[in-house]
Parts: structure tokens; C-alpha cells; sequence
């Protein structure tokens, strides 16, 4: 049972699963179990995220790499933010979102670590303008973010120059409904975005010049506070979403490979359920996948594994 307070996340690499618990960080391993991290950071973690086999954590100033073996040990790599609300591996860079600026970091190995984070390369112009995420796309990166009830999608563009690439300016690609923020975005096989809100969650259709064709709602929930989809893992045709204020501490899938008739609707169930003789237990806060199983984190549960047992009875 997991009774720390903070945010709960896991992120899966190529044999085991991070996993953090406010300011406290673990690996799971199958076969091996729960290793604690040696950290040397300081403050809570916001995010997590991996450069193909590696691990890097933003806790609320600093960039942070996770080591690739036992015994591990999490040290910092940058310094310098103000209050980091995520970074995400993209386009070959961390993308930084601190306050209401973005931030490319490309030098994976300073010479003398840990290095001061570079000048933020946009800032939005709404000072109380926040990023909520972001996700790769075949045309650039796509970046989510909220001002008060108004939330909005935007295309960075990615320019070839002289084997680099350059970023250009966001540009708004898709308007939320007032007071639908997005929690988190996530590309699929770059033919779909998947959004969710602090309504539920939604799929978008990728077109060719970057812009989004935003479905309607096709999973529901009431939002209020920590609501609607928090996180996504796609296996195949269908994508794993928590989701945050449901009635069961479960996953919903979503098939993709089964359109329903009408535009971007596509067949939901309620799927896996940590409430089965859990006590304690919350919102799901994140998913995963590794070698196949699903892994997510429940509040007041901790992480939570796919079991090879059925329920024996429910829908």
C-alpha cells in the first residue's frame, strides 16, 4: 500500500518499469522486484520520460538521469528551472515546459554536469499561460497547454537545417471548448492524437498540413478536480487510457482498429480494475507497458500489475 502524497506516475523501459511516488523513486524488474534509487535531486518529481533506453526525470528545477543499471542512482544533469511541469523526449530533444515557456535541450551530456538549463527558446505571450504535454507528429511536435478554463493545441514545425532541426514557433492547430483543459496528449502511429481532458477523452485525426480533426468525447466524466484521462499506452490497435476521478480504480481501453459510425468514435470499454480487493484505493494516475503486461499507478494503491487471472464475473 503506497500512503505517500504527491503525484504517482510510472514510465516503462526495455526491462523494467520507473516509478515515483512524490519525491521517492523506484524500479520495478520482473523476476527482481521493487530496487529503490539513490536520488539526488531535490524536490518532488513532475515527469518522467525516455531516450529509447534511458530515463530522465524533471523534478520542479532540474533535469535528472536515471542510471541503466543496479544499483541505481538518479543525478542531476541541469539545473535552472523555475517550475518545471514536464519534459518529453521529441524530435531528438527534451522539450522543457516551465512556467509558460518552452525550453530544447539537445546536449544530452554537458561537460561538467550538472549544467545550467539553456534560454528558453518561445514564450507564450499569456503569462499565466501553463503546458500540460506534448507528443511527437510526423509534420513536428504537437504541445498542449491551459490559460484559466481556455485550453488549446499547437504544431511546432520542425525544419531540416544542415542535418539539425529547427523548431519553429507553436502554432494553434485545435480550440478546446471553455473549460475542457487537457491534462495530456498522445500520438498514435502518427495518425491519431489522443486528448485527454478534465472531460474525458477524446481522438483527433492527423492531416497532412499538421492540423487536427478533434473528435467528440468518447469516454465521459464529470470534470472536476484530477478528472478525465490522465495518461495513454497503445499495444497494437488499442490504447490504454487512465483515467483520473472514475468509479472503478480501472483502465479504459480503446479500439482503435473498430471505428463506430460517426466521426473519430471508436468502441470503449472500462478493461483492467485495481479495486479487487484493494483498500485504500483512488484514481489511476498513469499507464504503461512492458513485455506486454499493462502496469499503472492507483492512489493509496501504489503500482498496480496486469494479473493473468480473469475477474469472475463483470463486464
Amino acid at each position: 500500500s503506497d500512503t505517500t502524497t504527491g503525484i504517482i506516475g510510472c514510465l516503462g523501459l526495455d526491462a523494467s518499469v520507473a516509478y515515483f511516488r512524490g519525491s521517492t523513486l523506484s524500479v520495478f524488474t520482473p523476476g527482481t522486484g521493487e530496487e529503490s534509487v539513490t536520488d539526488n535531486t531535490t524536490g518532488s518529481i513532475r515527469s518522467m520520460t525516455a531516450t529509447g533506453t534511458t530515463a530522465w526525470v524533471a523534478t520542479s528545477s532540474q533535469l535528472a538521469e536515471l542510471s541503466a543499471s543496479a544499483p541505481y542512482t538518479l543525478d542531476v544533469v541541469y539545473n535552472g528551472g523555475t517550475l518545471i511541469d514536464f519534459a518529453r523526449w521529441v524530435k531528438q530533444r527534451l522539450l522543457v515546459a516551465d512556467l509558460n515557456t518552452l525550453t530544447e535541450v539537445t546536449d544530452l551530456s554537458p561537460v561538467s554536469p550538472p549544467a545550467t538549463l539553456p534560454t528558453a527558446y518561445y514564450t507564450h505571450p499569456d503569462p499565466d499561460w501553463r503546458w500540460s504535454d506534448a507528443a511527437e507528429s510526423p509534420s513536428g511536435i504537437y504541445v498542449a497547454g491551459s490559460s484559466g478554463s481556455q485550453s488549446s493545441i499547437m504544431l511546432i514545425t520542425a525544419t531540416e537545417n544542415n542535418g539539425a532541426l529547427d523548431l519553429g514557433v507553436p502554432v494553434t492547430v485545435a480550440e478546446m471548448p471553455r473549460g475542457e483543459t487537457i491534462n495530456t496528449i498522445y500520438s498514435y502511429l502518427g495518425t491519431y492524437l489522443i486528448v485527454g481532458t478534465a472531460k474525458g477523452v477524446r481522438v483527433a485525426q492527423l492531416r497532412d498540413d499538421g492540423s487536427l480533426a478533434l473528435g467528440p468525447l468518447i469516454i465521459e466524466t464529470d470534470g472536476t478536480l484530477d478528472s478525465g484521462g490522465v495518461d495513454f499506452v497503445a499495444i497494437g490497435r488499442f490504447v490504454w487510457a487512465a483515467v483520473g476521478n472514475d468509479e472503478r480504480e480501472s483502465l479504459w481501453r480503446i479500439d482503435l482498429g473498430t471505428p463506430l459510425e460517426g466521426d473519430l468514435r471508436f468502441a470503449v470499454a472500462s478493461d483492467l480494475d485495481a479495486s479487487i480487493g484493494a483498500t485504500g484505493s483512488g484514481d489511476c494516475t498513469s499507464v504503461t507497458s512492458l513485455s506486454g503486461k499493462l502496469y499503472f499507478t492507483v492512489e493509496g494503491v501504489g503500482l498496480v500489475v496486469e494479473a493473468d487471472e480473469f475477474v469472475t464475473e463483470g463486464w
